[in-house]
């Protein structure tokens, strides 16, 4: 008889157990299926604001090239026949400032100032000589010294 009720107490405390081991999964189950339905969400709207400010980039980026697009066209149609004084007031006429060391001005414009002035109309010796040394690359100042300038 005793052994009867021990066996009896066994497999209803272990089928409690078992029942209540599965609520709890069941219960995990959702609540993690939640959290993860919730991270899902937040992962999508993290990318949405990604894209987002990639997009606010491109279009400033877009606008920033069309205006130096069409002020590099400008001053080429206005500089074919300049001289050095009207190059430097055309740059000095912008919106921005004029780069004052040779790292600002390669970095602004892509070329040195002695490159800038020749792809806008001067000539090599009156580029090399309207430009101070410390805006010359090593090369320049080399040229400079071969064609005998100064």
């Amino acid at each position: 008889m005793k052994k009867g009720l021990i066996i009896l107490t066994v497999l209803l405390s272990t089928s409690l157990l078992a029942s209540c081991g599965k609520g709890n999964t069941s219960k995990e189950s959702s609540a993690s299926s939640k959290s993860s339905s919730a991270l899902v969400s937040k992962q999508k709207k993290q990318s949405a604001k990604k894209a987002a400010k990639r997009e606010s980039k491109k279009s400033a980026k877009a606008q920033a090239d069309s205006k130096s697009s069409s002020l590099a066209a400008s001053s080429q149609s206005s500089s074919s026949s300049t001289s050095s004084s009207s190059v430097s007031s055309q740059s000095s006429s912008s919106s921005e400032s004029t780069p004052t060391t040779l790292t600002a001005f390669v970095n602004k414009y892509g070329e040195s100032p002695v490159a800038y002035k020749m792809d806008h109309g001067m000539s090599q010796k009156e580029a090399l000589a309207s430009t101070p040394d410390s805006m010359k690359s090593s090369g320049e100042i080399q040229m400079e010294d071969q064609l005998g300038i100064k």
